[in-house]
């Protein structure tokens, strides 16, 4: 029994290094112009060499570009304004199918999804029945309704760690935020610190990022605190023009998205505000989001199976 049992520790103990590395944070990117989404490994991602870290990780089954999401199991979702759906991917970039149609979609734009595996989309575009609304869809996809009240001309959505839901009107320059039930709560901002609201993130100490796309003192973000006031800006003319899309990493940096057609940049600012470094892109994207890829567990699953059967044929073993 004693060596039995060794020999199946011996196994367990052999598969333990497979466990320990940790997943780089990946920065994804989709280009509308381009039809693909590059990432970028924050941990490889300096001033200098930034094609060292950069990756194409999707550049087919997608028109358009203008959100991306990921859902509890690392499936990508990526919304096609050009043909009013939304494609779903594997962890791996593998394409899985295509959610929504122009009867719930109306040229599609930010994209989130909740603890529960369901997935937000805003509605930009104009059609009737559909425009300025959030369409939900279940974690199967299956559309379920739409979310329509205090929401006009949304872009950029949010969904936090307690499901609350955020949406930026596009025509009243404000961020309306939703309870995990899709009921109203508030208002955030107005026309006084948000102008053409794109992307919008929130960091884990609760202060939330708006992207102004037209700027109300110029091209910046601004930041709102946890308990939704007014906070001040981050970034200006000087090294932001029109930004459009954010995200922010583990470490509290913030990623900005900024330039006209293929005239694009992504700037990086740290935890305080301040600008680290730019690096240009191949054209504008309007979404970014930063994501820990979900490793493959096939191998892991072999092997135990395998150390198990090794152990249960050395205990039956005659002795």
């Amino acid at each position: 029994m004693r060596k039995s049992r060794r020999r199946f520790l011996g196994l367990i103990l052999a598969l333990a290094p497979l466990h320990t590395a940790p997943a780089a944070e990946l920065l994804y990117v989709p280009l509308i112009l381009d039809g693909l989404v590059l990432t970028y490994d924050i941990s490889r991602l300096n001033a200098v060499d930034v094609k060292n870290s950069e990756q194409t990780f999707i550049s087919s089954n997608i028109i358009g570009p203008n959100g991306i999401a990921f859902d509890p199991s690392g499936n990508v979702y990526v919304s096609n304004g050009a043909s009013n759906s939304i494609s779903k991917f594997g962890s791996t970039g593998n394409f899985l199918s295509t959610i929504g149609s122009s009867i719930t979609l109306a040229d599609p734009a930010g994209l989130a999804v909740d603890s529960q595996g369901n997935l937000y989309a805003a509605n930009f575009g104009l059609s009737a029945g559909v425009s300025s609304t959030i369409a939900k869809f279940d974690s199967a996809g299956t559309f379920v309704g739409a979310i329509s009240n205090n929401v006009n001309r949304p872009f950029g959505v949010l969904v936090d760690a307690a499901d609350n839901l955020y949406v930026g009107n596009w025509f009243t320059n404000n961020i309306s935020k939703f309870d995990s039930s899709g009921t109203f709560q508030t208002t955030l901002g107005d026309s006084n610190n948000i102008n053409g609201p794109m992307g919008i993130v929130k960091d884990s100490g609760g202060n939330l990022f708006v992207a102004n796309l037209n700027g109300p003192i110029g091209s910046n973000v601004t930041k709102f605190d946890p308990a939704g006031l007014f906070a001040g800006y981050i970034g200006d003319s000087a090294n932001l023009t029109n930004p459009s899309a954010l995200a922010i990493d583990s470490a509290g940096n913030l990623y900005v998205s900024s330039g006209i057609s293929n005239t694009a940049m992504i700037s990086k600012f740290d935890s305080l505000g301040a600008l680290q470094f730019s690096w240009t892109i191949p054209s504008v994207p309007n979404t970014m989001a930063i994501a820990v890829p979900e490793p493959s567990t096939a191998v892991l699953v072999l092997l135990g199976a395998g150390a198990l059967l090794a152990y249960r044929r050395s205990r039956h073993k005659p002795r």
